[in-house]
């Protein structure tokens, strides 16, 4: 409705662009005490849905952690649901904490864009993330693979998805390197990056220095005694862990 044009209310118009709703909203309904309230409403609808959008951010994190300490990849405390809420409570302040310091610490430092590159980088991620589930898939039903066609079709197709998944990984690397095709540039060791390849590299720096240091100091998991075939489910919804609760 309101275009992309750089004046009036368009969306390009640099005057609103970082608050285009209090542009849009009168527009759309009016001037008038009724079309006032809808304005305010529109607005709390946004909100609320920013705020939605935060906890998705942080809730399937607490999840992925409480099933990664339940199998002893990371601390036990991760592990703890909370007795009335039956979530994972150690691991949701935590992730919201650290969540809540890293946006406000990149985004003061970004002069306010760091959620552009954030979002590209997360399209980089699901990439890295899904290919490597395509990878499991195949190796967890390689010896099924020359059983038939359909077991080669359905369990071997997340193969041909890995790969096309990582080569647009690959290629965003490439891209996004140079600072030109990111909203922020990051100077590392005196080199201009791009704001989007440094998120992504740093978290994965990140990642890998943490695995290495719980292989070493919870090894069991990294052997493959604590997650194999034989293992039971230990997370189930609806009931707690037993001696896990807060």
């Amino acid at each position: 409705m309101a275009g992309i044009g750089t004046s009036g209310i368009g969306l390009g118009n640099p005057h609103h662009t970082n608050d285009v709703l209090s542009i849009l909203g009168p527009a759309i309904f009016g001037h008038s005490t009724f079309a006032s309230i809808l304005d305010h409403l529109l607005l709390l609808m946004v909100l609320a849905s920013a705020s939605s959008s935060t906890q998705t951010t942080i809730l399937p994190t607490a999840r992925t952690v409480l099933s990664m300490s339940v199998h002893k990849a990371l601390p036990e405390a991760f592990s703890k649901v909370h007795k009335r809420y039956l979530t994972p409570s150690l691991a949701t302040i935590t992730f919201g904490v650290v969540s809540a310091a890293l946006y406000i610490v990149m985004n003061f430092i970004s002069a306010g864009h760091v959620i552009a590159d954030s979002v590209d980088a997360l399209g980089v991620m699901i990439a890295f993330y899904y290919g490597l589930t395509g990878f499991s898939c195949f190796w967890y039903y390689r010896k099924q693979l020359t059983k038939s066609v359909h077991n080669f079709s359905c369990r071997d197709g997340p193969t041909l998805w890995r790969l096309i998944l990582w080569s647009i990984l690959g290629w965003s690397f490439w891209f996004y390197w140079n600072p030109v095709n990111s909203y922020t540039t990051w100077k590392v060791f005196g080199r201009e990056i791009g704001g989007t390849f440094t998120i992504d590299v740093g978290g994965l720096l990140i990642g890998f220095i943490l695995m290495f240091a719980m292989n070493v100091y919870r090894p069991a998991f990294f052997r493959g005694e604590t997650l194999n075939r034989d293992t039971p489910t230990l997370v189930i919804e609806g009931s707690l862990i037993p001696g896990r609760v807060d």
